[in-house]
């Protein structure tokens, strides 16, 4: 994935994401609702994850499931900064700093 294409915005939504199927199986209607997209930008975002080495499956019961750990995913995620991943950026204290932000550009 190209950098330029990395809103913070759009990173916001990536990082929502992942975080909500990291915890527990989540159904398409309920990312969407705490993505706050509608259903082409959603699966537009699937499709941006998968371009970076990131799985989220649908399993039997229709629910989205993160393949892997967070801290995975999060280390291949292009963070919206000159070549950095979300994974460089997020320690103990940049993550609770980076969360912060993240929930102040919804």
């Amino acid at each position: 994935m190209n950098r330029a294409d990395m809103t913070p915005r759009r990173a916001a939504r990536l990082y929502r994401l992942l975080s909500a199927v990291a915890k527990q199986p989540r159904t398409r209607k309920q990312l969407m609702r705490l993505c706050r997209s509608h259903l082409r930008t959603f699966y537009r975002d699937l499709e941006t994850l998968a371009a970076c080495q990131i799985v989220v499956v649908l399993d039997h019961g229709k629910k989205h499931v993160l393949v892997g750990s967070l801290a995975d995913a999060l280390g291949k995620l292009p963070f919206p900064a000159d070549g950095l991943k979300f994974g460089d950026v997020l320690n103990a204290e940049a993550q609770q700093k980076l969360e912060r932000q993240l929930v102040r550009m919804k």
